[in-house]
């Protein structure tokens, strides 16, 4: 008896909004090359901190290597209690303490990707872990007697925007723009922007819409048909190299019957694929999502995201 076995491994993210007063818009820009995304951007003001003297106003791209910060957790930041150094930030580019509000810290971080260079808030839980991470500074640069005046605050102020992306614009899908005034626009978005328009295939031709008029965005879901498609097409496939194998294991191998060998190795073949074509059609399940633009709401919210690949908690 043959069994298989499937094990889904879902991600979990937290993702805590410490600053959620401050407000902010949702909006569609361009993102990548020529493409287009739903984003929400936030302006972030504060006061420069000196953290320690070992690291300065901030610390660059040498210094996060150095001292192994923002590149996930290591042997030297397992044991420490700074979750805010074990966070991960691809394309790093430098780090700056900030004080909010009263007691209330957090950490500007600079990165760049494909589409540029961006600003990310990274909020420091309380005072402790402020002290914590000022500890294990000093304690990796072998430094005894430490300055009382440190934290500092300095008389340096910044803002900055985060942009994050809540959609990002990769193929052709169904969708609806509901424009200002009211007006529904049905079609399939393509996944391109140009001069600050989006462009839609309508019923009755394409359309571009200047993303300054657009209200909300609607992507329609995906799945049912897909994930039958995937299944048959992985099972055929598969089907038929497992008959070919059977075929060639009965003709070259004495004993073994080509005919029963080929349609062993067509069951086999077209079970295992059937399987891995239901993951894979399972997998590209995408449920249908709206993006009400303008500005976002500054209370605080808690909403639940589940998909099969990933499990979203936001606040």
């Amino acid at each position: 008896m043959v069994r298989f076995g499937v094990i889904f491994i879902f991600t979990i993210t937290l993702s805590v909004n410490a600053f959620a007063d401050s407000g902010g818009e949702r909006k569609v820009r361009a993102w990548g090359e020529g493409q287009w995304a739903v984003v929400d951007i936030k302006t972030v003001t504060g006061t420069v901190m000196i953290l320690s003297p070992v690291i300065g106003r901030e610390i660059d791209f040498e210094e996060r290597n150095h001292f192994a910060v923002f590149g996930g957790e290591t042997k030297y930041n397992r044991n420490q209690n700074i979750s805010v150094l074990k966070t991960p930030v691809s394309g790093f580019q430098s780090a700056v303490f900030l004080k909010l509000s009263e007691s209330v810290y957090g950490v500007q971080v600079t990165y760049r990707d494909e589409v540029g260079q961006h600003h990310r808030l990274l909020p420091i839980k309380d005072n402790g872990e402020l002290m914590n991470m000022r500890r294990y500074f000093e304690t990796f640069a072998g430094v005894s007697e430490t300055d009382d005046a440190y934290p500092q605050e300095t008389d340096e102020s910044v803002s900055f925007e985060t942009v994050q992306p809540q959609f990002q614009s990769r193929e052709r899908l169904s969708g609806q723009l509901v424009l200002v005034g009211g007006e529904k626009v049905r079609g399939e978005l393509l996944p391109i922007i140009e001069a600050r328009q989006m462009l839609i295939d309508t019923e009755n031709g394409f359309r571009r819409i200047d993303v300054d008029a657009i209200q909300q965005v609607g992507i329609g879901g995906r799945g049912g048909k897909g994930i039958f498609q995937k299944t048959l097409q992985s099972s055929i496939y598969w089907g038929l190299m497992g008959g070919f194998t059977g075929l060639m294991s009965g003709t070259f191998y004495e004993g073994a019957s080509a005919k029963e060998q080929m349609l062993y190795g067509a069951i086999v073949g077209a079970t295992v694929g059937g399987v891995f074509g239901l993951i894979d059609g399972l997998l590209s399940i995408q449920p249908s999502k709206t993006f009400h633009l303008g500005s976002l709401d500054r209370s605080s919210k808690r909403s639940l995201e589940i998909s099969p690949t990933q499990i979203r908690l936001r606040f």
